[in-house]
């Protein structure tokens, strides 16, 4: 993810608003055009985000003991990131009720990494509206 958000710093994909004239944080990019304008920087802010949170979420889940915490906790961490910066870009591209089809997918990823933390955090046996959850979970697991 890190390799291809750099890639479309590159490229002129993913590109952030531009910005006035003189403004310190902004960045020199490429647009879908060819042509470079001062804009705020999206994608190195993004490969920056991703590289800081998710090596820092990696040392600090380490030690964890419980099988599958870890993943749901990584992805979670990931896919929060990417929601984010889904919403930064303005590039065009194709939208449903106003918002980009990439933030739709960002949402539903990290609808799902939110029930997968839940469920690894043993949280279900507290919420009795998501144990149908669990219930589905050990079957399918017992099956395999």
């Amino acid at each position: 993810s890190l390799a291809t958000w750099l890639a479309c710093l590159l490229e002129g994909s993913a590109y952030g608003i531009a910005v006035p004239q003189g403004t310190w944080w902004g960045m020199r990019v490429l647009d879908e055009t060819g042509i470079y304008s001062l804009r705020s920087p999206v994608q190195p802010l993004a490969a920056f985000s991703l590289l800081v949170f998710l090596g820092l979420a990696e040392l600090l889940l380490r030690k964890t003991s419980r099988p599958g915490l870890r993943a749901s906790l990584l992805l979670l961490v990931f896919c929060l990131d990417m929601l984010l910066f889904t919403f930064m870009r303005a590039d065009p591209a194709q939208s449903w009720l106003g918002i980009r089809i990439e933030s739709w997918a960002a949402l539903i990823y990290t609808f799902a990494a939110i029930l997968s933390t839940i469920r690894f955090l043993n949280w279900i046996k507290r919420m009795p509206s998501l144990r149908w959850f669990k219930k589905r979970t050990i079957s399918e697991s017992k099956a395999l």
